[in-house]
């Protein structure tokens, strides 16, 4: 029988859906109205959502200072925060530390956009220290390998694995590893559990994951 890792699987079907001004969200954890003791985020991870925004909509995020990350799935938008106005598209990561406003906006008004985003309480904040950072992600040309985003201290890495092809994931040397993964689109296998698109899987107490793709990228 296959081992599996010690964790907790986060099922789409069982996402939060939260009403927002001009759209909606889907929360994998606690957030705003959506509140389920089963649905406690794992620290530093504050939230874990997908907005959905209506055409030519405009929706503030909830992030109270912590470390906030943005990336579009379906369709361009624009990001306001502080004195900024980002421009995002697919395939663009955008990281912003320290800010207490922050609003997302579908320029389209043909279309809707959807967006991931999640928040990190960070160990040690610098609230007068405002940044961003925007990262084009080279999920096209870079397959079947851990791509590290230099955007924090707690580490982040996406991945775009091709059909029957595996990816391993070590911990530092000596340590047991604790992780948060989330599947943006087909299906796989990791630690011996089924993994579908948008499923969140929270794993510990390993010493290596295997994580292998089931159906095209």
């Amino acid at each position: 029988m296959l081992k599996q890792t010690p964790g907790i699987i986060y099922i789409e079907s069982q996402r939060g859906l939260v009403p927002e001004t001009g759209g909606e969200t889907f929360c994998a954890f606690n957030y705003k109205g959506f509140l389920n003791d089963h649905k406690r985020a794992p620290l530093p991870v504050q939230y874990f959502n997908e907005t959905l925004l209506n055409k030519g909509a405009k929706t503030p995020l909830e992030i109270a200072g912590a470390s906030c990350f943005v990336l579009p799935l379906y369709n361009g938008m624009e990001v306001i925060a502080g004195k900024q106005r980002i421009t995002l598209h697919p395939g663009e990561f955008l990281y912003l530390k320290n800010y207490w406003e922050v609003f997302c906006l579908n320029p389209r008004k043909d279309e809707t956009t959807s967006f991931l985003w999640f928040t990190v309480v960070e160990e040690k904040p610098v609230i007068d220290d405002p940044s961003s950072l925007k990262l084009s992600l080279p999920i096209n040309q870079v397959k079947n390998q851990w791509i590290h985003l230099p955007v924090n201290q707690i580490g982040i890495k996406i991945a775009c694995v091709e059909s029957r092809s595996e990816l391993k994931w070590n911990p530092d040397a000596n340590k047991k590893g604790r992780s948060f993964l989330y599947n943006i689109t087909g299906m796989g296998e990791v630690g011996g559990r089924l993994w579908n698109e948008k499923d969140g899987l929270l794993l510990w107490d390993f010493d290596e994951i295997d994580i292998e793709a089931l159906s095209p990228t």
